[in-house]
């Protein structure tokens, strides 16, 4: 228990922290940088970073804190009870929602017909987010109305008993067969429509490295997704199995379930580093962004002896 709850508190400000960091300058990239603002993919991955950030300040942090202090900081008020778990279900769902419209729009944008590709207009795009965040919301309501902070001991639980039987049945079909089977389906037929010259000639992937490159920045980020997901699941089909809670009885169920909780996080603090090493224009922006590299630009000088043109002459700005 010890090792778990310093395992805990150290990994899981360390995750927190680096992934609010990553996801700031993620979402930064696909709303502010030009080149990433035109696609369609990109409005759904800045939604479901937007969503994995709120899943990070409504659990990772108050998590780690729970731990450090040995009190449950969920409960120091009714406020922070209710509104940790409405944002906790409602960014779950907008991040993997959003990320299950970006894998279907890649592979809409691999299929042969023309119509598919031209589906998903950016407008189309936006209005889908926006009606995500809606329907998120309004199905996070009851995490929010049926918990509370209990008098006796003074923690967030649930205090409608119908729900809280209801609760982890809702967190294990959002959270767990859902992401793994859409997120897989539709990676499996993107990557495979890839694989197929003729195809990418007739969709123009292969010749346009930014949407090829936002095709490898979804696979594998789904991919880590699925990854970080699976471990939770095995071990609450474990602990159903076996008629244990969802905490374990042992030492060493307590520990197992502290490693695949963190991992959970993981996919909600990856997104920024996944996209810097697959993404060399991703990388690039994220540069410009922290004014570690300036932007070039090609436009042409009227010719004075002072400026004296070469024959590629580029402006730094």
């Amino acid at each position: 228990m010890i090792i778990a709850k310093y395992l805990y508190v150290y990994l899981g400000f360390f995750l927190a922290f680096v992934g609010s960091i990553g996801n700031l300058l993620t979402f930064s990239v696909f709303v502010r940088r030009k080149k990433y603002r035109s696609l369609s993919s990109s409005t759904f991955l800045a939604g479901s970073t937007f969503g994995e950030q709120l899943v990070l300040l409504s659990s990772a942090f108050p998590d780690s804190l729970t731990y450090a202090l040995d009190y449950d900081f969920y409960g120091i008020s009714i406020e922070m009870c209710k509104s940790t778990s409405f944002l906790y279900f409602a960014g779950g769902v907008v991040a993997l929602t959003c990320m299950y419209l970006a894998a279907i729009e890649r592979y809409l944008q691999t299929c042969r017909s023309s119509s598919q590709r031209e589906w998903m207009t950016l407008n189309r795009a936006r209005l889908l987010v926006f009606l995500t965040t809606l329907v998120s919301s309004a199905i996070s309501i009851p995490f929010a109305l049926y918990r509370n902070v209990t008098s006796n001991n003074q923690s967030c639980e649930y205090v409608n008993a119908n729900f809280k039987r209801m609760a982890p049945l809702m967190y294990a079909i959002v959270g767990v067969p859902m992401p793994i089977t859409l997120l897989s389906v539709f990676g499996f037929l993107t990557w495979r429509n890839l694989k197929t010259p003729t195809q990418r000639q007739r969709t123009g992937l292969a010749t346009h490295k930014l949407n090829n490159q936002v095709v490898r920045m979804i696979l594998i980020q789904t991919s880590i997704v699925v990854l970080s997901i699976l471990p939770a699941s095995l071990l609450q089909a474990y602990f159903l199995i076996t008629d244990k809670n969802s905490q374990g009885t042992t030492a060493l169920d307590h520990f197992i379930l502290c490693i695949t909780q963190l991992l959970l996080y993981v996919h909600s603090c990856a997104s920024l580093y996944v996209y810097v090493v697959v993404s060399r224009t991703f990388r690039h922006q994220v540069q410009v962004m922290l004014c570690l590299k300036r932007r070039r630009s090609t436009r042409v000088l009227p010719f004075t002896e002072k400026t004296r043109p070469t024959r590629n002459q580029t402006i730094v700005w």
